[in-house]
């Protein structure tokens, strides 16, 4: 384990060794289906809306499962529902269900992809009854959905859009209880490092005390990690 207080990067598309960072490198079925390579490399695992296939989602899940249980494996997802991908509604709503089923026999969080459907994800998350932790990545909604999430005890994310003056991200991280949400690269080739510094200066904390933060909700939910 890390002895100082890292950063955490708690979703990327990346694979990154860095021993100043703990990154949950995202492990996509039907996409990218490689897991990261050592002995300190994390990963969670989803079948993301883009990927679904309609003739092979079962066998897709079943992939899910089984590499839910590697003790690498830290958390579920990404998952969730995506109104402008190919994939029908109903179908992406029975894939998703299944992944919290498995989050829940597994006990790892559920990493969230959200696009125009956070009523039909929260109400899934309802039927299915679990208490296992939501955390809403690349948040970047406005306040109504904030507060949506907010109360149905769900997490949030943050990642590149918060380097853009003005954006509902860089409005809603110097708001949102400190307990509720973590930091991520995604995508982006912007360093997670940079992503803390500039979320601290508008929290108007310093790095450190991010840093006793982000590690903190991180033991609380990711309670897998070792």
């Amino acid at each position: 384990m890390i002895s100082a207080l890292p950063f955490i990067d708690i979703h990327t598309h990346h694979q990154k060794h860095d021993s100043e960072v703990i990154s949950i490198f995202n492990v996509l079925i039907g996409k990218n289906e490689s897991l990261p390579i050592g002995d300190n490399q994390y990963f969670s695992v989803g079948l993301h809306p883009w990927f679904i296939d309609e003739k092979k989602f079962k066998s897709q899940l079943e992939k899910v499962e089984k590499l839910a249980y590697n003790h690498h494996c830290v958390a579920i997802g990404e998952t969730g529902l995506d109104r402008l991908t190919k994939a029908q509604m109903s179908l992406q709503q029975k894939v998703f269900e299944h992944h919290l089923i498995i989050a829940q026999k597994v006990s790892k969080p559920v990493i969230i992809h959200n696009v125009k459907a956070q009523n039909e994800i929260l109400e899934v998350y309802k039927k299915t009854k679990i208490d296992i932790p939501l955390i809403f990545h690349g948040f970047n909604n406005n306040q109504h959905i904030a507060n949506l999430i907010l109360k149905r005890g769900c997490y949030f994310s943050f990642g590149h859009a918060v380097l853009k003056n003005g954006s509902n991200a860089s409005r809603l991280c110097q708001t949102i209880p400190a307990s509720r949400f973590f930091l991520e690269t995604d995508e982006s080739e912007t360093s997670i490092n940079t992503i803390y510094e500039i979320v601290a200066n508008l929290r108007n904390i310093t790095i450190e005390q991010l840093k006793e933060i982000i590690v903190e909700n991180f033991k609380n939910i990711f309670t897998s990690w070792k």
